[in-house]
């Protein structure tokens, strides 16, 4: 049998975890809506701890900076995105080749650039201001890079690849080259359009000697 205080002290963690889970929640809520309202960079982590109502330690003890803020609202997109990869875009088992799955998961990340441009842009941003944790360590981005090894891994074992392939340097080569910075400053910049960067993504792929 439970001591009482033993009883109080399991019912207070559980009530302070349900108040942080809310607090995350509305921190959340209101960070959206106010970048909604503005431009995403002009809003400051001390306007949205006082927009939800609550202080700044604890808004800093669920996000460390604005990029992860960022990476929380983006994560529901990611997920969504890796559910995709991991159904091969709607082809069945073993109808597609693994190098024509690298490069639809090429062309369907461009449109998911394309879909959440500002709040990617502003991930990126926010991380290269910390300057102390790459923005390619992102969770979604390993995650990229990780399912591009794995595509490029079964392509040797299927032969569709040279053997002395070194899938980790060209997953991370091709990712670089979708790159949310450049990427934008290809098509907005250099005025290049989304079809012209992924036909040339493809034919980055189609130059791998498969011999």
């Amino acid at each position: 049998m439970e001591r009482p205080g033993k009883a109080v002290e399991l019912k207070q963690r559980r009530e302070e975890r349900r108040d942080a889970v809310a607090n995350k929640q509305q921190l959340l809520q209101t960070a959206q809506e106010l970048f909604a309202e503005r431009d995403i960079e002009s809003v400051t982590m001390t306007e949205i701890a006082k927009a939800a109502g609550v202080g700044q330690g604890t808004l800093y003890r669920h996000f460390a900076h604005k990029g992860e803020l960022l990476e929380a609202l983006l994560t529901p997109h990611f997920e969504q995105f890796q559910k995709e990869a991991k159904g091969n875009f709607g082809f069945e088992q073993g109808e597609a080749q693994p190098i024509q799955l690298i490069y639809l998961f090429l062309k369907k990340f461009a449109r998911f650039i394309e879909e959440h441009t500002t709040y990617l842009l502003a991930l990126y941003r926010a991380y290269q201001a910390q300057g102390d944790r790459s923005f390619y360590q992102c969770e979604g981005f390993t995650w990229n890079r990780e399912r591009v090894v794995f595509y490029f891994q079964i392509a040797v074992k299927m032969g569709a690849c040279r053997a002395d392939l070194d899938c980790e340097y060209l997953a991370e080569c091709l990712l670089a080259a979708i790159q949310v910075d450049l990427y934008l400053y290809q098509r907005h910049t250099l005025g290049w359009s989304e079809e012209r960067i992924v036909n040339g993504l493809a034919q980055l792929l189609d130059g791998l000697d498969v011999h």
